[in-house]
């Protein structure tokens, strides 16, 4: 069996238009490292790993804070009505896809590694979609194939969950020794957890 999909043909979207109001503060822009935030975190792991077509989805909000400079080799696109919610988002994204094949990227997911990137890209499956797994639990980021792709673009209405919504498509698995496929840093305490002096901790 073939692999599901190469890294070069592969494009991300990267979904960061939440309100982000338990964080009370853009989660694009918190503190990764002494060099990077968020979104410079997540974008460059992509590059590295070969991903080529990057798309970041942004708010209004989002759009007039940020300084595109400082995210080289990706694209913009805005959501005008985030407030639609996750899968609006998501849907804005799509529609710029120019490979077919999509690694969905939250912005509050920031431990995500080359090594899982690689590992969904080259797995040899014939699924719709490809979940990272740690110790029986799915996480992210995960692998939409062409079909799935497709048919979110060609849905009405984008009043739906992407995990209920994938439920009539074959998934496959990924086992990852990587608890940060697990990880989403959505509070002020989540990000106290697992950031403490510009380094990583899952103790």
């Amino acid at each position: 069996m073939g692999s599901f999909i190469r890294a070069t043909k592969a494009s991300c979207v990267i979904l960061s238009a939440g309100r982000s109001e338990r964080m009370n503060a853009p989660k694009a822009f918190l503190k990764f490292s002494d060099k990077e935030n968020f979104l410079q975190r997540i974008i460059h792991v992509y590059q590295k790993a070969g991903i080529k077509d990057i798309i970041i989805v942004l708010s209004p909000q989002i759009e007039s804070d940020i300084n595109k400079q400082d995210y080289e080799g990706v694209r913009f696109v805005v959501n005008p009505k985030p407030e639609r919610g996750r899968m609006s988002s998501l849907k804005t994204g799509l529609q710029l896809v120019e490979n077919g094949y999509v690694l969905v990227q939250n912005v509050d997911s920031p431990l995500v590694t080359v090594d899982c990137i690689k590992l969904l890209l080259e797995a040899g499956t014939s699924a719709d979609y490809i979940v990272p797994v740690y110790r029986g639990d799915g996480g992210h980021p995960v692998l939409l194939s062409n079909n799935v792709v497709k048919h979110i673009i060609d849905m009405e209405s984008d009043d739906f969950k992407l995990n209920g919504m994938l439920k009539a498509f074959n998934r496959a698995v990924i086992e990852v020794n990587d608890e940060g496929v697990l990880v989403n840093i959505n509070t002020p305490v989540d990000y106290e957890k697992y950031f403490l002096n510009g380094e990583v901790n899952f103790d």
